[in-house]
């Protein structure tokens, strides 16, 4: 009996044991199921803190043979030689803003254009039709082209469908300097004011009749024997009459062998009294080549087409932009990096709307010169070589709301007198409740 009972007891202590065993067990299993759950949650959020900051870190690789980031939001690339692993580092770029494109195509154009965050572009040696250019144009804020040749022509479909970007379209500069050694080369006195009133915004006293340098860089004479002038127009290049009402002038002069011949056009060959403002081109013909040269005559600043008021907003435009901006040409003084909006006094901020609307000078705080206090300051914005000859103002449209206009600038250094260098800048002026005010302002020194 005795040992029934102990027997029995045995049996009671085991079950007893393999209840509670088990139910430890199951506590233990599920126990352990939560740790390895929370292991696996860990480094999964260990994972993700190492992308993040892989992310984060910007990657090096090549576009064109220079080297950017993933971070970077300028690039330069050459549309002559650019590559499939060029084109996928640049989908690398997710702040990409601004771009440079040397030699530009098309479709490279385009690509950029459909990509909303860049909103800037720029055409190095563009020697194409800018027409083809200008639907894809139209989807950037800023554009700047820098053209092999200068065309009245291309100037005039530029500012007319570009109307709502900031635009500079200037003849490529990469000349300068660069004397001729061979061939024929004509040099000229650059800007012409024929009623003599030195009223432009000019560093040294231009001519005021054409003196044509004649540069003979061969080892045989070159005789000169016609000579034209042509306006260059949004027609095209247009023949002009000389008073013998020709279109041209009958020559015959001597260059000789590495020499220069001197010819001048004066007041009795040619009425630059009444010739339009404008650029227009010297074609020489020779015996057996032309040559060419570029130059201005400007009876006038240009801004006639402006009311009184708008003249006056002009000035006082000018000066605060000279005064209070050290941006070059347009918002910000690079294209390489970004510029952070900034906070303007009330005080400054009524400044600023006396000449732009309030809108302009939210947008593009930036390219004002704001303190800590938010308060303006003055800056130098001027800048030395190359001389600045003449500028003059054309208008692009003119209505009772709004004015569109642009500045030609004429470059010329007296080192390279070879070569004369033009760009033109647009702006536009609306009618506000508070007056006449710019929403576009290029400002070129």
């Amino acid at each position: 009996m005795n040992i029934k009972k102990i027997f029995m007891g045995t049996i009671l202590l085991m079950a007893m044991c393999f209840s509670a065993c088990s139910n430890n067990d199951t506590a233990v299993t599920e126990t352990s199921g939560e740790t390895v759950l929370t292991a696996a949650e860990t480094a999964s959020a260990e994972s993700e803190t190492e992308t993040a900051v892989t992310e984060n870190q910007p990657e090096n690789f090549s576009i064109c043979g220079n080297v950017y980031s993933t971070n970077d939001i300028y690039i330069e690339i050459d549309g002559n030689s650019i590559a499939e692993a060029d084109m996928e580092n640049i989908r690398r770029l997710k702040n990409l803003s601004a771009v440079s494109i040397e030699n530009p195509n098309v479709p490279l154009v385009e690509m950029f254009a459909e990509e909303p965050n860049v909103t800037k572009i720029e055409l190095v040696k563009f020697n194409g039709d800018i027409s083809e250019y200008l639907d894809a144009l139209k989807g950037f804020d800023i554009v700047s082209i820098d053209a092999v040749r200068y065309s009245g022509k291309d100037s005039a479909l530029i500012y007319r469908e570009l109307s709502e970007a900031s635009v500079k379209y200037e003849k490529n500069s990469d000349r300068l300097f660069d004397l001729p050694t061979d061939g024929i080369a004509l040099s000229t006195s650059v800007s012409i004011l024929p009623n003599g009133k030195d009223d432009f915004d000019t560093w040294i006293t231009p001519s005021d009749v054409l003196i044509i340098g004649i540069n003979n860089f061969t080892d045989m004479a070159q005789t000169a024997q016609k000579l034209e002038l042509l306006y260059e127009s949004e027609n095209g290049d247009e023949a002009v009459t000389f008073k013998n009402g020709e279109n041209f002038l009958p020559l015959d002069i001597i260059a000789e062998p590495q020499g220069k011949a001197l010819l001048t056009v004066d007041n009795d060959m040619f009425d630059y009294k009444n010739a339009e403002t404008g650029v227009y081109k010297v074609r020489l013909t020779l015996e057996n080549d032309t040559a060419e040269a570029e130059f201005v005559i400007a009876n006038s600043s240009g801004l006639e087409f402006l009311t009184e008021e708008q003249r006056e907003l002009f000035d006082k435009t000018w000066k605060l932009s000279v005064d209070h901006t050290s941006e070059a040409w347009i918002y910000s003084d690079s294209w390489t990096y970004e510029k952070e909006p900034v906070n303007i006094s009330d005080e400054a901020l009524e400044m600023l709307c006396e000449c732009y609307t309030y809108d302009y000078v939210i947008e593009h705080s930036d390219r004002f010169c704001i303190n800590s206090e938010g308060g303006l300051y003055e800056t130098d914005g001027r800048s030395g070589s190359p001389v600045y000859e003449v500028t003059f103002f054309s208008p692009i449209s003119v209505s009772e709301e709004q004015v569109d206009f642009k500045a030609t600038v004429v470059n010329f250094h007296g080192d390279d007198p070879y070569f004369v260098w033009f760009y033109e800048l647009n702006y536009r002026m609306v009618k506000t409740d508070s007056g006449w005010r710019f929403d576009k302002f290029q400002f070129w020194r």
